[in-house]
């Protein structure tokens, strides 16, 4: 369902530029987004906050949620660290969470600092001290982004850096957690 949605808001975006423009049309993430099969459910996965205290995906159901696996030794992670924390900043609401989730073997020391270091002040801070993230998810690099609905299911991944905050990018994210978006989404004919 997701990739016929997917799909869908590309076709029309394409289609609204008129049919001169249309093969030049920007996509989310340069093309580079793989779209997940509808039914693929996240994983459990369990990390923890800023506080030490434990926090499973499960616990954002309800919300469209970015989460970015990411280190702080690794430099395309580091580069986009920037827009993903201006991203925090203009979507984190009761429908959209960003999850920056760190996995430095000391990330509840070296996360906060380097948030300091580079004024990142609307990330918050959550650490996979299990080092389980990148196997539990199936993820070959970093950083790695994985979208999951509101309904739990994983919309798609990007396995690669990007800008968080180029128009084509935001668009479709806000799309993603736009109220009823998974309703909507799953009444439509294919």
């Amino acid at each position: 369902m997701y990739n016929r949605l997917f799909a869908t808001i590309l076709l029309l975006f394409a289609l609204s530029l008129g049919p001169a423009r249309a093969a030049d049309a920007p996509q989310p993430f340069g093309g580079r987004w793989q779209a997940a099969p509808p039914s693929r459910e996240a994983p459990a996965l369990v990390f923890k906050d800023g506080n030490g205290q434990d926090i499973a995906l499960r616990d954002f159901r309800g919300r469209v949620v970015l989460l970015n696996v990411w280190a702080t030794w690794c430099a395309p992670c580091v580069a986009e660290m920037p827009s993903l924390d201006r991203l925090a900043a203009q979507m984190e609401s009761p429908r959209f969470a960003v999850v920056a989730l760190n996995t430095d073997r000391r990330g509840d020391v070296v996360a906060p600092r380097f948030y300091k270091t580079h004024a990142l002040s609307h990330l918050k801070t959550y650490v996979d001290f299990a080092g389980t993230a990148m196997t539990r998810l199936d993820l070959r690099s970093l950083p790695s982004t994985i979208l999951i609905g509101a309904d739990g299911k994983e919309i798609g991944r990007l396995e690669a850096s990007a800008d968080w905050t180029l128009p084509e990018n935001q668009a479709f994210l806000e799309q993603l957690a736009a109220p009823n978006q998974t309703k909507d989404a799953r009444s439509r004919k294919p």
